[in-house]
């Protein structure tokens, strides 16, 4: 269900398509209200960023790079539809890179460790180590030295 938050950006097409029909206003005030829904999409990604932040633990990479990917996408075809503003497009990207970057490099960061626990742990039981002494240097239980010894 959560891959369905982009589309929340796409919602706006509505408005902004609408805006841009009108016959009965000036330029100036089609730009005015543009301007305004834009603020409103901005305001719609920052809350987006929010909830993602909350699951971000619970998806997989992958999934979180598609949800970024679409949602940018969306905003590229609003801005290059409506919108028409260089800047609008850097700030998204900008926006969406300093919130998914982080994340992503932080999980990374904890499956190497994760990985080079799991490592040392094979070394010393291939060196004849006994689990208590892997578990004091590694922090794995006896139940996951076990299984690790038997998939050696």
């Amino acid at each position: 269900m959560y891959n369905l938050l982009p589309l929340k950006v796409f919602s706006h097409r509505k408005k902004l398509k609408y805006i841009a029909s009108k016959k009965n206003i000036s330029e100036e005030e089609k730009l005015r209200q543009i301007t305004a829904e834009k603020e409103h999409l901005l305001d719609t990604i920052r809350e987006l960023h929010g909830i993602m932040k909350n699951i971000l633990p619970v998806l997989e990479d992958n999934d979180v790079h598609s949800m970024f990917l679409a949602m940018t996408n969306i905003v590229e075809n609003l801005n290059h539809n409506f919108i028409k503003d260089d800047k609008f497009k850097v700030e998204v990207i900008d926006m969406t890179k300093t919130f998914y970057d982080p994340a992503v490099e932080e999980r990374g960061i904890i499956k190497g460790i994760d990985q080079a626990t799991l490592d040392i742990a094979k070394k010393a039981l291939i060196n004849g180590a006994n689990k208590e002494f892997i578990a004091s240097i590694t922090g794995l239980s006896y139940d996951e030295i076990e299984e690790l010894k038997e998939s050696l």
